[in-house]
């Protein structure tokens, strides 16, 4: 069984637990990310994003449309 790792957010700097090299534990497992924002998240940050900020980016993106 995979370790899950502690990362810091870089969006926000807050720690988490990623389970990545277990998708179906991973946190984003939890959420629905349409392609075009999973395109801009793999360009503006090199690592994974806490919950948090996924959902907050979620939000944003569904009140601009």
């Amino acid at each position: 069984m995979s370790k899950a790792e502690i990362k810091n957010c870089p969006r926000c700097g807050e720690e988490f637990e990623c389970n990545s090299s277990t998708m179906l534990l991973c946190q984003c497992n939890q959420i629905e990310l349409p392609e075009d924002v999973m395109e801009q998240l793999a360009e503006d940050y090199e690592d994974c994003l806490c919950l948090g900020c996924l959902r907050s980016i979620i939000n944003a993106y569904e009140k601009s449309l």
